[in-house]
């Protein structure tokens, strides 16, 4: 069986996801407390999220996004602030 080139991944921890994780959650006037709750987890679970320390689930990303009124795009740094789509 022959195996085919593995598919690149996006670190998205390594580029903006943690700033933009926290500025989403500011603008919306949320504190980490209220964030970690409407997730069901600790606050310091949700501190290792802003952080860049630990992963976020795509259904808890989807969760804040909607809590916080922006996309998922903005908060995993795909798109500005303008909702417009980086170039790559």
């Amino acid at each position: 069986m022959k195996r085919g080139r593995p598919r690149e991944s996006v670190n998205y921890y390594a580029m903006e996801f943690p700033n933009r994780l926290g500025d989403a959650r500011e603008d919306a006037g949320l504190t980490q407390q209220e964030a970690a709750d409407a997730l069901g987890v600790t606050v310091k679970a949700y501190q290792n999220y802003e952080y860049g320390k630990r992963e976020l689930k795509s259904g808890n990303l989807i969760k804040l996004s909607h809590m916080y009124g922006c996309t998922t795009d903005y908060i995993i740094d795909l798109e500005d602030v303008l909702g417009n789509k980086k170039a790559d």
